[in-house]
C-alpha cells in the first residue's frame, strides 16, 4: 500500500527523494528539498526543490523550484508530498 499523501508543510525530509505533486492536476513526480540552496528576492537563504531526472514543469528553470525564475515568474509550487517508492530512489 503506497504511503498517504501529506501536506508541503509537514516535516519533509531534507535531501531524500520523494514523490511530490501539486495543486491542481495529477502531475506527480521525484524531487528533493535542499536546506537552503537558494535564495529569495530579499537575497536571504531558503529551501529549494530540485527535479530527480528530467521530468519537471517548464516553470523550474533546469529543473530546480525558483521563488522567481529566469523568465521572472515564480514556479509551481508542490503541495502535497509522499516516501519516493523504493525503487524509484536514486540515493
Amino acid at each position: 500500500m503506497a504511503d498517504k499523501w501529506k501536506t508541503i508543510d509537514s516535516d519533509v525530509p531534507y535531501d531524500t527523494p520523494v514523490q511530490i505533486r501539486f495543486a491542481e492536476g495529477r502531475k506527480v513526480m521525484l524531487a528533493r528539498l535542499l536546506r537552503g540552496h537558494s535564495l529569495d528576492e530579499s537575497m536571504r537563504n531558503c529551501d529549494q526543490w530540485v527535479a530527480e531526472g528530467d521530468d519537471y514543469p517548464p516553470c523550474w528553470t533546469e529543473g530546480a523550484c525558483w521563488e522567481s525564475n529566469h523568465d521572472e515568474v515564480m514556479s509551481k509550487q508542490p503541495a502535497q508530498w509522499r516516501p519516493a517508492p523504493k525503487d524509484a530512489s536514486h540515493d
